[in-house]
């Protein structure tokens, strides 16, 4: 019974690996790396007595050996991941890939995660960068729309103390938490509602790690906006 589950496992994961290469949209061969390796890994389970004496390109394949190289792919997995979600929200500010296109890569690498057995720490951990530059666009959104030192929620009277607010803490926008950024509107008397708003799905988003609304994120870039 044992051996017919592995085989079958084994057999599906090969399945797998030929749709990345050949069945996708886009191929995608690091996929097919894994699910091929996960199929050797089920084999020799399944076939410990095979496994031992199975030789590819002269090298015989032991069941430790899988297991090593599943754990050298969890370690490049993890590189991965860190490198593709740091790269996608850091190195593309105000160009590249569009929101639903960066979200679904996010998602995918998540999933991929998960079934190669990566902890829900782990996970969140790898993902930590991600929502780092996140929350750097919320503050960003909030301070400085539309890259407008004048801000559409600050009266005219009240643009030059705005000004030297914002010199004060513009080199510390990366850090700055919700609650510091409603200290600074409240500070001249500016804590409107739309400020609040935004501050609000902002807080939600370092709490939980997702939007509380999606499309208001979308249009971060209006929330300011005056008609």
């Amino acid at each position: 019974m044992r051996k017919t589950i592995f085989t079958i496992l084994s057999l599906a994961s090969i399945a797998a690996g030929a749709y990345f290469s050949f069945g996708a949209d886009e191929p995608s061969y690091a996929m097919t790396g894994i699910w091929l390796t996960f199929s050797l890994f089920t084999f020799s389970l399944g076939w410990p007595e095979i496994a031992e004496s199975i030789s590819f390109l002269g090298n015989n394949i032991k069941l430790r050996e899988v297991k090593t190289a599943i754990d050298e792919l969890k370690q490049l997995a993890e590189v991965f991941s860190i490198s593709t979600l740091e790269m996608m929200q850091g190195g593309s500010r105000w160009s590249g890939l569009r929101e639903e296109e960066k979200e679904k890569t996010y998602h995918d690498i998540e999933k991929m995660l998960k079934g190669l057995g990566f902890s829900d720490a782990e996970i969140q951990k790898i993902q930590s960068g991600w929502h780092r530059w996140v929350e750097v666009d919320y503050a960003l959104a909030i301070i400085l729309p539309r890259s407008s030192i004048a801000h559409p929620e600050v009266p005219k009277p009240l643009q030059e103390q705005w000004h030297k607010i914002y010199g004060e803490i513009k080199e510390t926008i990366p850090s700055l938490t919700p609650q510091k950024i409603r200290d600074l509107f409240a500070s001249i008397n500016c804590c409107t509602p739309k400020i609040e708003a935004a501050l609000k799905d902002f807080e939600y988003y370092v709490i939980h790690k997702k939007h509380r609304n999606h499309l208001n994120w979308e249009r971060r870039n209006d929330w300011f906006r005056t008609i």
